[in-house]
């Protein structure tokens, strides 16, 4: 997400206090952000610059339990399948808030590996069907 401009979008919407998502955006600029990557490195330049930006670039485990015990504060993750699958088999999640869309794909990539039982903290939907339900283990 780092090379698709993630920082570039954001920094943009928190310079108009205009914009709807002003608040939010300005929220995710000011947020120290880690970028997992195998690949990328602070020497390569992506769309928005570092701003408040690192990469963990080491044993993904490794890096989100050093991260956890910190006690910064929460991690949100976005990313994808892959990432999203090897921190739930790492046992790395405490808690999910899932994005729920009124659309049925048929095919997709599976981000649960075993049975993971979860408890419902609430459910809130949204106008256009979006459902964003946070659960805990």
């Amino acid at each position: 997400m780092a090379q698709e401009g993630f920082n570039a979008h954001w920094q943009k919407a928190a310079q108009d206090p205009t914009d709807r998502r002003f608040d939010f955006a300005s929220h995710i600029v000011n947020t120290k952000k880690f970028v997992a990557s195998r690949i990328l490195t602070k020497d390569i330049q992506i769309p928005g610059g570092w701003h408040n930006s690192s990469v963990l670039n080491g044993n993904l485990e490794t890096e989100i339990e050093k991260l956890k015990s910190s006690n910064s504060g929460d991690i949100i993750v976005y990313g994808g399948a892959t990432l999203v699958s090897s921190l739930i088999n790492a046992d790395l999640i405490d808690e999910y808030h899932l994005i729920i869309n009124p659309v049925a794909l048929g095919k997709g990539l599976a981000i649960f590996k075993k049975q993971t039982n979860l408890k419902l903290v609430n459910a809130t939907p949204f106008k256009g069907g979006i459902v964003v339900s946070h659960y805990r283990k």
